[in-house]
């Protein structure tokens, strides 16, 4: 079974093997600079598109796994969650491409590059979000940040293991933001409820006052290389890794698990099902799962 440290490593591979593939496709890009922003308007999307299933169908088997580990008593499965968001992506990548008509041609990689590390993870998110509104036993989600390495915005919306119960709460997310969510359930230990500030800084729309107020809070409390709110003594037992044999083990099980479901993937491409993608996904992460296990 996937820790929430687990799955987001497995997600910044889908992520890394995006940002690869637009790397690629952007260095071919070649002709003027009308012809390569056609290219990336075309390409950029499909790029995503393709390693957002691998994306959501990680964040879908997660959330099984803490629903297991949780035992509710009432039976769900997950649905990974992937939505159409082919119009505003394009308008992001036009966005991105505004460089290729300056002397500075070289920043549209950078911007790229976080187009499509904000797209391909939006998807993980959307399903941990989706089937928490869906799941009846579901009691909200937690954010899960990089620690230290995290910016203060995102320290500040994941501290104290704070709850998100409100099902219209947003997960705020920002170019190259490496956080993302778990779901609580009602068997859990639900911890502490996120507080006003919180679920104000969550908004998608603040007004200036709220804004002002928000950055003030952000650099009294979350100033550069400081720790933020102290984490309760509760909530760094609950967030504690697991014991490399417990790794290993669930490791092993998640191999046995995709290595069982993935002769049946390609069964179905055979037979002319469009599965190109998650067979993909699934070959590449048993190969990682394997190099792990050897480490």
């Amino acid at each position: 079974m996937l820790t929430a440290g687990e799955s987001k490593a497995a997600l910044q591979l889908v992520i890394g093997a995006a940002l690869t593939t637009s790397t690629a496709l952007l260095e071919r890009a070649s002709g003027a600079p009308e012809q390569q922003r056609a290219l990336l308007l075309e390409a950029a999307p499909e790029v995503i598109a393709y390693y957002s299933v691998g994306s959501a169908a990680l964040a879908a088997d997660f959330y099984d796994d803490a629903r297991e580990v949780a035992a509710p008593p009432r039976l769900y499965l997950a649905e990974p969650v992937v939505i159409d968001r082919t119009e505003k992506i394009r308008r992001a990548v036009a966005w991105a491409s505004e460089p290729l008509f300056t002397e500075a041609p070289s920043e549209a990689g950078a911007r790229l590059a976080e187009v499509i590390q904000l797209e391909t993870a939006r998807p993980y998110r959307d399903t941990i979000l989706t089937n928490r509104r869906r799941d009846p036993s579901a009691v909200g989600w937690r954010r899960i940040a990089r620690g230290a390495k995290s910016c203060k915005f995102c320290r500040m919306l994941a501290d104290r293991g704070a709850v998100y119960s409100d099902s219209t709460a947003r997960f705020s997310a920002h170019g190259h933001c490496g956080c993302t969510a778990q779901p609580v359930f009602s068997t859990d230990d639900f911890g502490e409820e996120a507080s006003v500030m919180q679920y104000m800084a969550s908004k998608k729309r603040r007004t200036p006052e709220q804004q002002a107020k928000l950055r003030e809070y952000l650099n009294t409390h979350y100033s550069l290389g400081g720790a933020g709110v102290q984490t309760s003594a509760a909530s760094k037992a609950k967030i504690a890794g697991p014991s490399p044999a417990d790794v290993a083990s669930r490791l092993k099980a998640q191999l046995a698990s995709l290595e069982t479901s993935l002769p049946a993937l390609k069964i179905r491409a055979a037979n002319g099902e469009s599965v190109s993608a998650p067979i993909k996904w699934q070959t590449e992460r048993i190969a990682e799962l394997k190099r792990q296990l050897r480490a």
